[in-house]
């Protein structure tokens, strides 16, 4: 078993969270505490979720989680975008 950090599924939610930090911070103050919250928390889950996926012996509820996690960011990412919250040059 690879540790959870080296795997690029991890890195890449590590760097997605890393955005969405980024991303946040520019929101207007209505989206960044009810939008933005939401998707740093969703993107903080599914890194937990990694780390559980990773350290037991029976991955697939736990990917199902993550991928339902991630069906979630979708929406808060495209109403962001719709509403012009999202810096779309960044």
């Amino acid at each position: 078993m690879a540790l959870t950090e080296e795997l690029p599924i991890y890195r890449a939610t590590y760097r997605l969270l890393n955005m969405l930090i980024r991303a946040t911070q520019d929101f207007p103050r209505f989206y960044k505490y009810s939008l933005g919250v939401r998707m740093v928390d969703v993107c903080l889950d599914m890194s937990m979720l990694l780390y559980k996926a990773n350290s037991s012996y029976e991955k697939n509820p736990q990917i199902l989680w993550i991928l339902k996690d991630l069906c979630y960011l979708y929406y808060p990412r495209h109403l962001s975008a719709t509403k012009l919250v999202w810096n779309r040059s960044g």
